[in-house]
């Protein structure tokens, strides 16, 4: 169902519906490491909050731009957003999103910050993650992940344990 939130269990990946955002569609997900809150884009909407609970999403930023990745710095202080081959920020702090760099190396679909505070980009149509640094504006790294039944990475989720 497009629009509604689901859980999957980690053990069996059984899914569990949660409910409705009140969205269209829901195109890119994030959680906020410091107080473990949903974030995701909807379409034609912008940037919202999902509670976790019902689904119930809140618009937080009114923005028409096609974002698909989203990814959480590491002290949940600025909000990365990937739209085609353009890399933007939001600041929750003053409420602004501002372009970061627009010669990414792809249509990136996919995006995570990593532990050391790089983004891993997935990009259309390739089986290649690219470790990117969004303060020099650099790929630091490609690395093509063999083997793979598909040839298109549509999100990743880089593990955390929390305590």
């Amino acid at each position: 169902k497009r629009g509604h939130l689901f859980k999957v269990d980690g053990t069996d990946g059984s899914l569990f519906h949660v409910g409705a955002t009140g969205q269209r569609a829901i195109v890119a997900l994030a959680f906020r490491p410091t107080d473990g809150t949903l974030w995701g884009w909807g379409v034609d909407k912008g940037l919202v909050t999902i509670n976790k609970t019902s689904g119930a999403a809140t618009l937080i930023k009114k923005n028409d731009k096609d974002v698909e990745g989203m990814a959480w710095n590491n002290t949940g202080t600025l909000l990365y957003l990937a739209q085609g081959r353009t890399l933007y920020v939001y600041n929750p702090a003053n409420g602004k999103i501002t372009k970061v760099a627009d010669k990414l190396p792809g249509y990136v679909e996919a995006l995570e910050m990593r532990p050391d505070g790089l983004l891993v980009l997935g990009v259309h149509g390739k089986t290649t993650l690219f470790a990117y640094n969004p303060l020099t504006k650099k790929v630091i790294t490609a690395e093509n992940i063999a083997g793979l039944p598909y040839n298109d990475i549509e999100g990743i989720s880089w593990p955390v344990c929390i305590p």
